[in-house]
Parts: structure tokens; sequence; C-alpha cells
């Protein structure tokens, strides 16, 4: 987002504000938590696009980072950013692709962003 005076600034999926301090780096889709207790190549695999989004750790909202996914309403907030911003074709060949290092996580996964892109997309 171009902030006049200031520059161009990530937006933070949930508030829909600038960021102008240091954001957070929030898995959106498949988390930490969900990887922990795997070699770190395979959970350093989450680390993508497709996946993480910059966001507020506080929203000037005052809203807080939920650990995990989050609320349903941040869960969509991010995958739609992700969406806008990926695609949803790709979006899903990256989730299929998961399926190889994380067979239930993902299958799930996939199912949650199915669901949640045919709920905000009206199908």
């Amino acid at each position: 987002m171009f902030v006049p005076g200031k520059g161009n600034f990530p937006v933070c999926p949930v508030c829909k504000q600038p960021i102008f301090g240091a954001p957070d780096l929030h898995e959106a889709i498949i988390t930490r938590g969900q990887v922990a207790g795997t070699a770190k190549e395979k959970r350093d695999k989450i680390n993508s696009r497709y996946n993480c989004v910059l966001r507020h750790n506080t929203c000037p909202t005052g809203q807080s980072h939920t650990p995990g996914i989050g609320s349903r309403e941040d869960f969509d907030a991010c995958l739609g950013q992700i969406i806008d911003f990926e695609g949803y074709e790709l979006l899903q060949e990256w989730l299929n692709s998961m399926t190889y290092y994380y067979p239930i996580v993902a299958a799930q996964a996939l199912l949650r962003v199915t669901s949640s892109y045919n709920k905000t997309r009206g199908d």
C-alpha cells in the first residue's frame, strides 16, 4: 500500500491497514506447530509464499495475533491475501505437493482451503 509521504508498505490481511513497524511472519495455512518434531529441512517447506503472510502482531484496532491458524475470520483474510497474490490454482498445487511431506496435515489444510474458498466465493 502506498502511503503519501512515507512510501510503500505491506498491508495486514486482518485489519487491511499498512504495516509501518516490524511485521509478524504468520503461517496462515500450515503452522509450525502442525509440523513440529520433523526434520528442519522438512519443516522449512512451509516457509512459502503459498503459506505465509505479513501481518501486525497487534493490529491498530487492538486485535492481537492469535497463535496457530487463528480464528475463522483471520484464516479467511490471510487465505484471501495469498489467493489474491499467488492464485488459487497455484496454492492448490503447493498444498498437493506438501502431501508428500505431510500427508495428513496437508490433506486437512487443502480441505479447509477449499471449503473457505468456496464459501467466500459463493460456490
